[in-house]
């Protein structure tokens, strides 16, 4: 039974004013998060919403059923109330304008018939069982050696991925996902959500059933994944306040919190083929990151990749950080264009940030920052399959 003297929730609001001196402070505390154990407290960060500190004093490997359905049920609460909350404000404040993004809507939003939920119009996009390139690349005997091994760690990292992405979107208003509408669009946010929720408990708790190793180690890596996910919001929450770092350091600051966000579903890959050694964290690291810095590239780069998303440089446009504008935040003449984007959120604005980010030597910096991670990455990149052209004077990535 859980002890429920453990789990507390109180209500903490958040403070624009303590933005600026968490800076430096965030990072060390990133750079130590992800080489050390997890941390022991979980927290749902918002604005002058509830924050939820579950704090268990069991240890990983004693990890409960019922301590996993209440951290789950805990932060689907939590989605529903910022909804509720977002939309509240919304209504007295007037329409709310997508940072001075004009976002637009399918024509034709009915979901398809023969898919039930969001999780499964996801995975019809996608596909099954995305990461199995990997895991015949690996452990190619997995499937004949422990077939129930082999179907656990497929499903595992199809829920992670697909769930993070239902949510993601969500998050930043999407409304193309493989040139096709959004799932929350089709079934609605709260559903959408919930789904996602839903999908990653119950294969938390199947883990924990068949391989309790593998249950373990996803719940370590869904842990680093919110808390990366978390800074990347707060970033975009309180613009460049929270961001105030310069040159090499930002570039570090962004590296942790991507490594977080995006390395650790690569590094969970190589945990879940090794029942918890960490034998290939080294390479799933190193090619986490050329993922990341990939996906930022071809979001500015790609005008195949952005046909698809339906939109051009989303994450300019949403106001959150990437790679590239982290990059022409430090160049002495897109740095303040870039700033006066993110402080007025004014169309024009945005749009001359969108040239900067075009500028010959950011586009080379992000391109030569992506093809030096790539390096001894060949094979990786083959397995993973996503090679979007980018514009002229770069190559397919």
């Amino acid at each position: 039974m859980t002890d429920k003297s453990n789990i507390c929730m109180y209500p903490r609001p958040a403070c624009r004013s303590q933005a600026s001196n968490k800076g430096r402070a965030d990072t060390c505390r990133l750079q130590r998060a992800f080489h050390r154990q997890p941390f022991t407290r979980a927290k749902v960060n918002a604005v002058g919403r509830t924050h939820i500190y579950g704090c268990f004093t069991s240890s990983w490997d004693r990890v409960g059923i019922t301590d996993v359905a209440t951290l789950f049920v805990a932060f689907s609460m939590g989605f529903l109330a910022k909804r509720s909350s977002d939309s509240k404000s919304a209504a007295s404040l007037g329409p709310v304008q997508q940072y001075g993004y004009c976002k637009k809507t399918p024509d034709k939003t009915e979901k398809p018939a023969d898919i039930e939920c969001p999780y499964e119009y996801l995975v019809r996009l996608y596909g099954k069982h995305h990461f199995k390139p990997f895991v015949d690349e690996f452990q190619p005997t997995l499937q004949q050696d422990d077939p129930v091994k082999y179907m656990l760690v497929l499903d595992m990292m199809d829920a992670v991925h697909f769930a993070l992405i239902l949510v993601d979107d969500i998050s930043d208003d999407s409304y193309r996902r493989k040139d096709q509408p959004t799932a929350h669009l089709l079934y609605g946010a709260s559903e959408t959500a919930n789904r996602a929720y839903l999908v990653l408990t119950t294969v938390i708790n199947r883990a924990l059933r068949e391989r309790q190793v593998l249950g373990v180690e996803l719940m370590k890596a869904l842990e680093k994944i919110l808390q990366g996910q978390d800074m990347s919001l707060v970033w975009r929450r309180d613009g460049l306040e929270s961001f105030q770092y310069q040159g090499d350091e930002s570039i570090l600051a962004y590296k942790n919190m991507a490594m977080l966000k995006t390395g650790t579903l690569f590094i969970l890959l190589g945990r879940l083929l090794n029942d918890g050694d960490d034998s290939l964290d080294d390479l799933m690291t190193r090619f986490g990151w050329y993922a990341q810095l990939q996906n930022d590239c071809k979001n500015i780069y790609s005008p195949e990749y952005n046909g698809s998303k339906g939109a051009v440089a989303e994450d300019l446009r949403n106001g959150e950080l990437s790679f590239p504008i982290v990059v022409a935040l430090n160049d002495n003449s897109c740095g303040p264009i870039m700033r006066r984007a993110f402080q007025s959120r004014a169309a024009a604005d945005v749009e001359a940030a969108l040239k900067s980010l075009q500028a010959p030597q950011v586009k080379r910096a992000c391109i030569e920052a992506l093809q030096q991670a790539g390096v001894g990455m060949e094979k990786m990149v083959s397995l993973w399959g996503r090679r979007e052209k980018m514009t002229a004077g770069s190559s397919a990535c």
